[in-house]
């Protein structure tokens, strides 16, 4: 079957990998990468998908909400196309819409910032590599603590971020009125074991 699409170009990879960090957009956030036909395209060559989700603001009735998300065969293509391994475990439609908006609004204030994206999944390596160099500095105690935190989970990646032209990280964290204190105190621990520079936190009710 012939593709709708013939060419992945630069607006095709803006989108899938937003779609790949942040799970989920409105028509309103797909149109800020490309025309709402072309993205119907990718639909029709089954890269891309729409869902009906249920959306429930605080204090509100349930609603429903249109969104995009990639397909299978769609994180197929990121992982060849956009050189992204790792795809976003998606959180509460809520959470992963306000995580796109925060991604979209680095993206207009520098979109080589999002070619700096850095991934829950990263923070995870990371926390394992401290480990490691602790370890070869010869602080073998510090290493096993560290590495028992991770095991309790006392360790918790951000939601996402980015590294500056300088290479530090500024994370965002999309937090909610049903975070646990214990999982706030683990969020706090990744940030000053990573030396993140700074922590954008968005809350949503």
């Amino acid at each position: 079957m012939a593709k709708h699409v013939k060419n992945f170009i630069y607006k095709d990879k803006n989108l899938f990998s937003m779609l790949a960090r942040t799970n989920v957009a409105t028509k309103e956030q797909v149109e800020t990468f490309m025309g709402i036909r072309r993205a119907e395209s990718h639909i029709k060559d089954g890269l891309i998908e729409k869902a009906i989700l249920v959306i429930k603001d605080s204090g509100e009735e349930a609603r429903t909400i249109e969104v995009y998300r990639l397909t299978e065969e769609g994180k197929g293509v990121v992982r060849e196309r956009c050189n992204i391994s790792s795809m976003y475990a998606s959180n509460s439609v809520r959470h992963d819409l306000a995580l796109t908006h925060s991604y979209i609004e680095l993206f207009n204030r520098d979109s080589s910032l999002v070619d700096r994206w850095v991934t829950e999944n990263d923070y995870k390596v990371m926390l394992q590599e401290r480990v490691l160099e602790l370890r070869e500095a010869g602080r073998d105690r510090e290493a096993d603590q560290m590495e028992a935190d991770i095991e309790r989970k006392r360790y918790s990646a951000p939601d996402g971020g980015y590294r500056d032209a300088e290479g530090r990280i500024h994370s965002i964290e999309i937090t909610t009125r049903y975070y646990k204190e214990e999982t706030i105190v683990a969020k706090a621990n990744t940030i000053q074991a990573l030396g993140i520079t700074s922590c954008n936190e968005i809350y949503i009710n």
